[in-house]
């Protein structure tokens, strides 16, 4: 079930009014009526982990925005296999790519592995979508393949599942992948400094 949280009302481009389709901060102290979705997440973990930089990362015309945050300790991850691993929150313009993989250096383009991948969009009115997402991925893909998906290139694969070829709308994977990744990301406390260190490229 989708946790229900509250938001906060301290950035003025994330006000806690804004439509369920849009980004908020999320209020760690008290339980909301409001549901918790991917992009709240999303944000939540940057305004903890690095505020001063919540700003650029919000910026549509941001080059290319980079947070790792890596797990500390060597136990396995409620959600995914991977012994160690790395939430990515990667952004270019628009576009923003979040997952989890095994590989220790994202940033090197190496060959990763991932469980689920989620492709997202910043519509202009400041609306999130999740066009399509990728699960129980183990190939040797670099993030630079992974950048270059789109649902055409991936009609064949039996473990992608773009909304292109299986409707969300149908059979809401792309929601359910969203949904597992928000609750996982809120559970584990993936802005915690105890827990987490993290790696921040911004250019």
């Amino acid at each position: 079930m989708a946790e229900r949280v509250a938001f906060l009302d301290m950035v003025i481009n994330l006000p806690a009014s804004a439509p369920k389709d849009h980004a908020h901060i999320i209020d760690q102290r008290f339980k909301g009526r409001s549901t918790a979705r991917i992009q709240d997440a999303i944000v939540t973990v940057l305004f903890n982990v690095c505020p001063n930089e919540l700003p650029t990362f919000l910026d549509p015309n941001v080059k290319d925005f980079r947070l790792v945050q890596t797990k500390r300790r060597k136990d396995r991850w409620s959600l995914w296999s991977a012994p160690s691993g790395q939430l990515v929150i990667w952004k270019r313009g628009r576009k923003v790519i979040l997952g989890v993989e095994e590989d220790l250096s994202p940033v090197s383009l190496r060959k990763v592995v991932h469980n689920i991948v989620l492709h997202l969009e910043v519509n202009d009115d400041g609306a999130w979508n999740v066009p399509y997402a990728s699960v129980n991925e183990s190939s040797e893909r670099t993030w630079k393949d992974i950048w270059e998906t789109t649902p055409e290139r991936e009609s064949e694969r039996s473990i992608f599942l773009p909304s292109g070829i299986i409707p969300k709308d149908e059979y809401g994977w792309s929601e359910s992948f969203s949904a597992s990744l928000t609750e996982t990301i809120l559970e584990q406390r993936m802005w915690s400094r105890g827990l987490f260190t993290t790696g921040l490229v911004i250019e």
